[in-house]
């Protein structure tokens, strides 16, 4: 049961629901819009808690001398599509799903914290297509394709403001950015392209990701799409110099 701080509208969900309209195949509404009345009010609790916390703080004088814990560090590769340096001293590693409604409102948040960050941060993209999004597996090769010649990201932008993620879709964005027909053609439908999507999967599984989005920033994870300050937080303690 929701409480009375976390209750969401129905003009919330039916706007959230509206958002993402383009991401919902393979979804029944009542289900789409339960696990976005869910996603909203878990985001909702974090913050009101995270508030609630620093409000008794201040109130109480409370001084904490003793450091959060930390959850385990999780251990992943880099290799994968990147923006920023390398030398970044904070590393932000994504598993996303182009087809997941969540992953789309994540991207943006990445997208603002490469902002705030430039120069510090560091956004390395890995694939992780459910199997209840029909689309979401030919959508990661397609990316890995555009990756090849070097357009990634624009290709990224595209399918995730993209109304359709068919195959006919799907090659027209690409003619659309610049790509080669016939080499996009020939990389979409080779075993290259879909071995590096499945390596990217094997990878997520390793380290027990069922659902996406999920990101680890120097090894730390965050799972689901969090507020924008939950990934602030974390990346503030990291650039102060704690580990």
């Amino acid at each position: 049961m929701s409480s009375p701080d976390s209750a969401i509208s129905q003009k919330q969900i039916e706007e959230a629901f509206s958002e993402t309209t383009s991401l919902q195949t393979g979804l029944a509404e009542d289900e789409m819009k339960e696990r976005l009345r869910l996603d909203l009010e878990n985001q909702i609790k974090i913050k009101t808690f995270q508030t609630r916390l620093q409000e008794l703080r201040n109130r109480t004088g409370i001084e904490i001398y003793l450091s959060e814990p930390e959850p385990p560090l999780i251990r992943i590769s880099d290799e994968g599509p990147s923006s920023g340096s390398p030398s970044s001293p904070v590393t932000i590693v994504e598993f996303s799903d182009f087809q997941c409604p969540f992953c789309k409102r994540a991207s943006e948040t990445v997208r603002e914290l490469a902002r705030l960050y430039d120069g510090k941060v560091r956004i390395v993209f890995k694939h992780f297509p459910l199997s209840n999004h029909p689309d979401a597996f030919k959508a990661a090769q397609a990316s890995v394709c555009a990756d090849e010649k070097g357009k990634f990201w624009e290709y990224h932008d595209r399918l995730f403001n993209s109304q359709n993620l068919s195959d006919e879709s799907l090659r027209k964005i690409a003619a659309d950015i610049g790509l080669e027909t016939k080499d996009f053609n020939a990389c979409l439908e080779s075993s290259r392209s879909k071995e590096q999507v499945m390596k990217n999967i094997q990878e997520g599984r390793k380290i027990g990701i069922q659902g996406t989005p999920f990101f680890t920033i120097n090894g730390r994870p965050v799972r689901g799409a969090q507020d924008i300050s939950e990934f602030r937080r974390i990346i503030d303690r990291q650039l102060a110099g704690e580990r």
